[in-house]
């Protein structure tokens, strides 16, 4: 660790998540490893290739190290980061809810520090995506062209990173997956697949 730390230093600094996702690569091999040695009788037959991570080093070092998070660690950043944008502070330093002596709320915390976080109780994992690709791929593309549910467009936010907000205005399709028809869910992969050709 020691002699390839300016190694995981940079590629923590590019990437935020990527000690997460280190340690995530690391304990789904070590565990494979394990179910192995509790299943085999012969200590012979565990495949130790598992704990090898000579490959894993390399991948980091010439920068082609990905590794996919389980939801239940990526939707924990994301509320972070959405806590993150509902607790910023006025410069004035007021309450969020108090007025400036224009009579309106300071432009930083208009409406973000009144918002609750929603989540989908069953998101469809292979709709989701992380912030980057959010930011790239599907914020405000193809606003006109959204699919709508409950007569009104989906909310994009909802469907494409599991979460939203209680002061959504497409709140109206802040629904269960295992609610939407099998035409709505195409309509939405193919809204997807649109959006991801569009950004391209």
């Amino acid at each position: 660790m020691e002699q390839n730390f300016i190694i995981y230093e940079a590629a923590q600094r590019q990437n935020p998540l990527f000690c997460t996702q280190l340690l995530s690569a690391i304990d789904v091999r070590v565990r494979s490893w394990l179910e192995d040695c509790s299943t085999n009788v012969d200590r012979r037959l565990v495949n130790d290739n598992a704990i090898n991570f000579s490959g894993l080093l390399d991948n980091i070092k010439f920068k082609s190290f990905s590794m996919a998070l389980p939801w239940s660690i990526k939707v924990k950043f994301d509320e972070i980061e959405a806590k993150k944008l509902g607790n910023n502070e006025s410069s004035t330093n007021k309450p969020p809810n108090q007025k400036n002596s224009n009579g309106k709320r300071p432009a930083n915390v208009d409406k973000e520090n009144d918002r609750r976080l929603l989540k989908c109780s069953d998101v469809n994992e292979e709709w989701l995506v992380d912030n980057d690709k959010w930011n790239a791929k599907f914020k405000n593309i193809l606003p006109s062209d959204r699919p709508k549910v409950n007569g009104k467009e989906i909310c994009c936010r909802w469907w494409v990173k599991g979460y939203c907000f209680s002061n959504c205005k497409h709140q109206e399709g802040h629904v269960p997956v295992a609610s939407l028809s099998k035409q709505q869910k195409k309509e939405i992969s193919n809204w997807r697949k649109n959006c991801l050709e569009k950004s391209d």
